[in-house]
Formats: structure tokens, sequence, C-alpha cells
């Protein structure tokens, strides 16, 4: 069956397994040839082509509901469900999603999630075909990154109790970190239970008399109810651990757990980039760029000039850390930052100790009250670095860093900056690490040029820096990070007489400053690549005068490279320079 001739995934239904399994190959070929071109995620998505595959085969969406915990796994699912045609535009404005989405396909049951919400947003979803008395399947696919995840275990507590049919599929990929193992061991080793034992007997003959299948009732044998893991504590029987690349075992298995009365978890064992020659040689080969499909090496490296922003944070810190003693890193590997991380640190503060961890600024909303509550009110010293802020394109409205400052900004005893090169990143780092008080430390996405030198100089907290271009400013230009130079470059190539602010400080903003530049009387613009209302918010509430803010406006961004997504939003340098233009008389 040729893949571009899929358009329901009904059709697979009728094939043989041996066609299933060559089927299951060319979509492994497919995506490999197709995301070498494109980017994505292509290792976790091999690793789930054998179980979308047997998914479709013996459900039926949209009937049953299929969700995808994050759903960055979900492009077979893609695939069987008549999208391949579109694959040359994944990632791409207006093009193909990587992750699932209703708006592009009936198909598609929900949108992308942060790791850990799927299941209760299954759960949901079976609690309303209850109510509906329907008799739908409900699935939720979940992986490794998940089982941190808090959230994963109150929803999985709640899906016990709820008794609720379900079909959870853990999706438990072969490559893992260290940051998982000891929790994997801890859920999935039995533990021995003398009740449990007493009804085995009962369980298999019940199975054997509802003729489920052999392949139930072995398992059932060998392992599964012998004793209890901590999922069967918590309620949801347990199937497994199956091969997630025999197609067979996943099919028959998965026509048993239709037949359960509750919930119950198939524990799917898989390997991260399955089927390509990379994975053999580098088990932790995970390129998510364009890539050479002779070497698997991506297409674009990093230039000696440059650096990612978040390899200069982690060098400037192990730099410090001599002058420093009491400086703690914690993002190596034994340590998992997640919201619980935050009063960790608090207390590792409160004891004299100055950590520093890295959030996502995507991902910070589920920090605020741990930050607010645990660190703000004790008003403790620690860094914070928020990595890939403002628009960072290819994977939609969930990874979009533009929503931070107008949250943080309102929370009291907080500092929070953001440097315009790398040399103002040092700097600040080296500040923050001398304050007494929360510092948060936002970078965008992408990579600066490399410093040339490592020293760092104490900034002011609160202060900001201006640049005269022109000997007549027409008016007053307020942004910060890299539009600053940007923006300078640009009014000297078009001799612009105008005055560049670096508000580098969200949250002190520079008064002092502030109040001499009101009394120039000149109109003020304020340029954010964020959300519209962060830093001209702040300004605002001080000021109490009238300013021109430009950013982001009232709306989630949709998938595209950063720069597409810049002038759609108009938010890039030209765009800033064009309303500006419209508004002052000396712009011609």
């Amino acid at each position: 069956m040729r893949l571009y001739d899929i358009e329901t995934p009904e059709q697979i239904q009728y094939l043989s397994i041996d066609q299933l399994k060559e089927l299951a190959d060319d979509i492994r070929e497919f995506l490999i040839d197709s995301l070498s071109k494109t980017g994505g995620q292509l290792a976790s998505n091999l690793s789930m082509v054998d179980v979308s595959v047997a998914l479709h085969y013996v459900f039926h969406a949209p009937e049953d509901k299929i969700v995808f915990d994050q759903g960055m796994q979900c492009l077979t699912h893609k695939i069987l469900t008549g999208r391949s045609y579109r694959f040359r535009t994944l990632l791409k404005a207006d093009g193909l999603k990587a992750y699932n989405d209703p708006k592009e396909s009936k198909y598609d049951s929900w949108q992308a999630t942060h790791d850990g919400q799927g299941l209760s947003i299954a759960h949901g979803m079976a609690y309303a075909r209850d109510l509906a008395n329907e008799t739908n399947q409900v699935l939720c696919v979940f992986g490794n990154e998940s089982l941190k995840n808090g959230k994963t275990l109150e929803a999985l507590a709640e899906i016990g109790k709820e008794k609720r049919k379900m079909i959870l599929i853990y999706n438990d990929s072969s490559v893992n970190t260290k940051k998982n193992k000891k929790l994997k061991k801890l859920l999935f080793t039995s533990i021995p239970s003398k009740k449990f034992q007493s009804v085995k007997k009962d369980v298999q003959s019940s199975v054997s008399n509802k003729r489920l299948g052999k392949n139930l009732t072995q398992i059932v044998s060998k392992s599964n109810f012998k004793k209890k893991n901590i999922f069967e504590f918590l309620g949801i029987d347990s199937i497994g651990p199956i091969d997630g690349h025999d197609l067979p075992t996943l099919i028959q298995t998965f026509n048993d757990a239709k037949n359960f009365e509750g919930p119950v978890l198939v524990h799917v064992k898989t390997t991260k980039g399955f089927g390509t020659k990379f994975i053999q040689k580098d088990p932790n080969w995970n390129v998510t760029l364009p890539f050479h499909l002779t070497t698997g090496k991506e297409y674009f490296e990093l230039p000696k000039t440059q650096i990612s922003w978040n390899d200069l944070f982690t060098n400037t810190l192990n730099s410090l850390s001599d002058e420093f003693e009491n400086l703690v890193n914690l993002m190596k590997d034994s340590l998992q930052v997640n919201p619980s991380m935050i009063g960790f640190s608090a207390g590792l503060s409160s004891c004299g100790y100055y950590p520093y961890l890295s959030i996502r600024s995507s991902e910070l909303l589920s920090y605020l009250d741990e930050i607010q509550t645990n660190l703000c009110l004790m008003d403790l010293p620690l860094l914070i670095h928020i990595e890939d802020t403002g628009l960072i394109g290819d994977y939609g409205p969930t990874v979009q860093g533009i929503d931070d400052i107008g949250h943080l900004i309102q929370i009291p005893n907080l500092i929070l900056a953001q440097p315009k090169d790398a040399k103002e990143c040092n700097d600040l780092i080296y500040t923050a690490i001398q304050t007494k008080h929360p510092f948060l430390l936002r970078t965008p996405f992408g990579h600066t040029k490399t410093p040339e030198e490592n020293q760092w100089n104490p900034i002011h907290v609160g202060t900001w820096s201006q640049f005269q271009i022109g000997m007549n400013p027409q008016c007053i230009v307020m942004t910060y990070g890299e539009s600053v130079d940007k923006m300078i470059n640009k009014a000297k190539q078009n001799d612009l007489d105008l005055l560049i602010v670096n508000a580098r400080f969200f949250k002190p903003i520079d008064t002092k400053m502030l109040n001499e530049l009101l009394l120039l009387d000149l109109p003020i613009y304020v340029c954010e690549t964020d959300r519209k209302g962060g830093l001209a918010g702040s300004i605002q509430s001080y000021c109490k005068e009238k300013i021109h803010a430009i950013g982001i406006e009232d709306h989630f961004i949709d998938q595209g490279s950063i720069r597409s997504l810049r002038i759609r939003e108009n938010v890039s340098v030209d765009a800033f320079f064009e309303e500006i233009m419209r508004d002052v008389y000396a712009f011609r």
C-alpha cells in the first residue's frame, strides 16, 4: 500500500500481518527521508511507528479517542489519517503541525499539551463518554518524560479511583537518562501481595472462560497478577512489558485490553530511533534539525564565533564557581527541574547556598505559585535562567516564550532582566550572584556572538543604558535583548535621529532615567518582541504618560520560522520602524 493512497485509517484494517509489517517499514523509511529535509522529532516518532499502526488496526478513530500526551509522537498517526502528502510543509508557517490539532484533522482528539497533562484530558473524555452512555474507547499514549511529572501521578491516582474504562499506553523508550531510571524501577517493580495471589486463579479462569485470547492468559500467568506494582495499587490493571516493535503481539494485546472493565495500562518497550542506522552507532542520536542522510549530522552547525545562549550560561557559571563557593548548579544530570525544584532551591538558599536552575519560558506558568510563595515571599537569593524566550517558531503555541514577563513583573521582591548580548549576559549573571533577592534572567532561543574574554563587571540592579543616534532625537525608543543593537544599526543606516534605550531590567525599572527622559517631552515607543504590555505595562504604571506600545497582540502564535513569525506579528525591526515612522514627522 502506497502511503500517499492512505486517506483514512480504516484502509489498513483489511491488511494481513505481513502487509502491516511492510507498511510499518515504509513509514519508517518515509519519516527518515522526510524529516531529514524538514527537521522534527524523528527519534521519538520512530519508536511509535509499530504502536501507532497497531492502534489504528485495532481501534476506530475518530469514534475512539486517542490522546497523545505532549503530542510530539504522532507523526505515524498523521500518515495513517491521510496527511502524508503534507509532510514537505512540516513545521513551516501554515504547514503540517508536528503535534495533534483538531483543527487540522477530525482524527486528532486534542491539541499539543505539556508533559503529563494528557492522562487528565483523556480521563475527562472517559467521564464525558460515560455521562452520555456511549461505548467508545478512550486511550492515552504517554512516554518517559511524563513519568517524572507530578501531574501524571495525580491523574493516575484519579483514574484508578474512578475505575472508568480507559487504555493507557506507556511508551517506554530504551534510550533513557538517569533521571527516570529510579522512578521507573519504583513504578514497575512488582511488590508481593498475598491477596493478589489468592485471586490469581479466579482471574485466569475468568479470562479463559471469556475467550479473550491465549496471549492475555499467558501474560497474566507469567507476570501481571503474581505481584502488584504501583499502578495496580492505584487500581489500574497492567499488561506487559511487551515488545513495542512486535506487531502481532501489539495487536493481540490491544484487542485484549479492550475487554477490561476498568482502566488498564499497557507497557510497551520501544527503541528511540528504531529503524535508523544512526541509532545503532550512537544510542543517544536525536537530531531534530535537517540532517545528512548519509552521516546523520545536522546540516547547520554553529561557527566557532557563535555560542548558544544556554551554553553561554553554563560556561559562565562554571567559570564563576571558583570565585563563589556557595554557587550550586542544579542543572546537572542528577537533578530534574520541575515545579517542586523551586521549593528545593528555596530550602537550599535559606541555608546559605546560591542555587542556579534553568526553566523554559513556555513552561514557566506552571512554576509561578512556587516562585511567588517559596522564593519571593521569603525573598531568597537564587538565579533562574529563563531560556528560549520570545518567538520560538516551529512547534506552535505551546512552546512560544512570550508570556512570562507580564506574569513575573506582578510578583514582589523579584528581579527580572534580559541582556542585549553575551557580554551583558555575563555581567548580569555576575550581578545576580551578588544580589540577595530572587533574580530571573531571560535569554532568547538560538545563539549569540561568543564573548571575546571572560571578564565580568557588576551592573547596578534596575538600571538601563541609552544610545543617542543623531544630533536631534525626534523620539525615544525603548526595547531590550537583541533588538537593541538591531535598532541602533537600523537607525544609523537610515540616518535617523532618535534615542534608543536598552531597557534591560523589566523589574525594577530605571525610574531615574525614565524621569529624565520624560523631561525631554518626546514621543515614547516601547518595542517588545514578546506579548505587548510586559515592559510597556511597567513603564505605563509608573509614569502615567501616554506611550506607544508595540508588541505581540492577544492571540496564540502558530508555527513557522522565527523570522516569518516576527514579520507576521509585526515585531521585526522593520515593522517597529515602519510604525514609528508613520507617527514621527522627522522620519521621511
